[in-house]
């Protein structure tokens, strides 16, 4: 391919990143990118111009977005000290308008263990049934959808 163009420093202002960790396109072509090491998702169109932030998904790890535009954010860091007032989990919202309707806590481990307990990557199958994956201890967990 041939490079188009590049934007962004280190920084904490719009369009400044501390801990790029993951990249997701939506179903309007906004370029949401984990800032993890400012607690944040930023939001641009495809040409860099930035749009807004969202910090209600706590530090972002991973991102995914389904055909009905639910924003699927993993958090596997957020803590009494790196994120205060957030736990590690994964955030279910709205992609149009930031709500976050649903967060699941993750099911085992000490939160402040190194042996890494959070979803750092996240996606969502047919079904619905969600599916997280955590590097350091090298494991998958899967949700299963359970309709009311």
């Amino acid at each position: 391919g041939t490079f188009i163009k590049s934007w962004g420093k280190t920084g904490y202002g719009p369009g400044e990143f501390r801990t790029l960790h993951a990249l997701a396109i939506d179903s309007r072509g906004r370029l949401f990118v984990a800032d993890r090491g400012n607690n944040r998702l930023q939001i641009f169109d495809q040409e860099g111009n930035f749009i807004t932030q969202w910090t209600q998904f706590g530090r972002p790890s991973g991102i995914f977005f389904d055909d009905q535009d639910n924003i699927y954010v993993s958090d596997s860091e957020s803590d009494d000290v790196q994120n205060p007032g957030y736990e590690m989990g994964i955030r279910i919202g709205d992609a149009h308008t930031g709500w976050v309707h649903y967060f699941i806590m993750l099911p085992t481990g000490d939160p402040r263990s190194t042996a890494g307990n959070g979803a750092e990557f996240v996606t969502v199958d047919k079904y619905g049934n969600l599916y997280g994956g955590e590097p350091r201890p090298r494991k998958l967990q899967k949700y299963i959808r359970v309709r009311h």
